[in-house]
């Protein structure tokens, strides 16, 4: 333990090392940007660490993999894992979560979203420099494979299990396919014997920074051939300016002091889940609030401490969500929270479990309390008038005490 230690301190990334024995909500007050789990032999920690993994998702701390057996980790400063031999124990090996790199995914904020310039411009290029008539940024989720840009394809998403890209990201290197009739991986392949009609296949998986591979800038053409080295290495330097594109977006998608969405990102997401209620009926929930009182807090002891207590909601609210909620900061006191896929009834038991815990805050300003508002998506076509239900729902809740959560008037007359 004491070599583990060591040596992740000197890669200048880990700074301690945590005893097996602390639990989930210790972690989290410590509030680190990542973890690796490690332990003894897969067969012994095999038993306690899908539980651990679970919970610290569940508190939005990103696991970054899980190692077994005796190990050094070495993670450089653009995110490789690296096993180190110990002693007789030999090389040890690194399992990437898959849920991490789920929760990674979500957090970039970049699924289901419009098209953009300055990914379409990168497909562009790669087109015309290596000569192909396909190209894509794809990014890849529980079930598919999207599109965040592409060239030559007349479709936004297919399933993943064909996704060639799903073979790329389980490496850091670039995969190359020569002539995929030949290939047993997927000579049966949809998308071999259909349209696109791939033959060739080159793809440079999407690395983030702390190590996830998102997707994959894949380059296609519809006959054999070899991609050279010059090649490879043009698309190795395209993807990394695609994951910079998603990082300077992600900068431009969190609010600075909270962590939360911004106003302008929480929209655009809520707005899809619009339009995904319109296609397929998917239920969704929104939650407008706002702090009560929180003038007091700055007029008596500072912006300072506003901004201590605005941090300190906003973690707390994170901390109760599941992983895939979303919650943005609008403007001031002013939060919302985004349920996918969820019902009323577990909504209304989100909105008093969020009202509670932030009433249960202990900080030196005081007790600290929100008012809720509360609107389902499938009463509204179109996101303006989904929110302004929410902040009708709201203010009723400020009339009527503050401290409480007030559903939508059709909700109620429904009922």
């Amino acid at each position: 333990s004491q070599l583990i230690a060591r040596r992740v301190r000197e890669c200048g990334v880990f700074s301690e090392l945590l005893p097996h024995h602390v639990g989930a909500e210790e972690v989290r007050r410590r509030r680190p940007k990542g973890l690796i789990l490690s332990g003894g032999p897969a067969s012994v920690y095999a038993e306690g660490a899908p539980a651990l993994e679970r919970e610290l998702l569940e508190l939005g701390i990103p696991v970054l993999g899980i190692c077994y057996g005796m190990q050094l980790i070495a993670l450089d400063q653009g995110g490789k894992v690296e096993g180190a031999e110990v002693g007789e124990y030999g090389r040890s090996t690194l399992t990437v979560s898959e849920p991490g790199r789920l929760l990674a995914l979500k957090r970039y904020g970049a699924l289901d979203t419009a098209r953009e310039q300055n990914f379409d411009a990168i497909t562009s290029i790669v087109c015309s420099v290596l000569d192909v008539p396909i190209c894509a940024v794809t990014l890849l989720d529980e079930t598919r494979q999207w599109f965040k840009s592409s060239v030559g394809l007349n479709c936004t998403e297919t399933a993943r299990d064909v996704a060639f890209c799903d073979h790329t990201i389980r490496g850091r290197e670039v995969m190359l396919i020569e002539d995929a009739t030949r290939d047993p991986r997927f000579v049966d392949n949809a998308l071999v014997i259909g349209e696109p009609e791939i033959r060739s296949y080159a793809g440079a998986p999407l690395v983030t920074p702390d190590g996830y591979q998102l997707g994959a800038l894949c380059a296609i053409d519809r006959k054999p051939r070899n991609f050279d080295a010059a090649q490879v290495a043009i698309l190795e330097r395209f993807s990394k300016l695609v994951v910079e594109q998603l990082e300077l977006q992600t900068l431009a998608h969190n609010d600075f002091l909270t962590g939360a969405l911004t106003r302008r990102a929480f929209t655009s997401a809520a707005t899809a889940a619009v339009g995904q209620n319109r296609r397929d009926r998917t239920p969704a929930a929104l939650l407008a609030l706002d702090l009560d009182h929180f003038k007091r807090v700055n007029d008596s002891h500072g912006h300072g401490a506003g901004d201590e207590v605005l941090k300190a909601v906003a973690d707390v609210c994170s901390a109760s969500l599941r992983p895939g909620d979303l919650f943005g900061r609008l403007g001031g006191e002013e939060f919302a929270v985004l349920l996918p896929a969820t019902a009323f009834a577990d909504a209304a038991r989100c909105a008093e479990r969020l009202r509670s815990e932030i009433e249960r805050l202990k900080l030196p300003y005081g007790t600290v309390t929100a008012s809720f508002g509360l609107a389902m998506v499938e009463d509204y076509d179109a996101f303006d008038d989904w929110m302004e239900a929410a902040d009708g729902a709201l203010y009723r809740a400020k009339s009527e005490g503050r401290n409480r959560w007030v559903a939508d008037e059709r909700i109620l007359r429904a009922a």
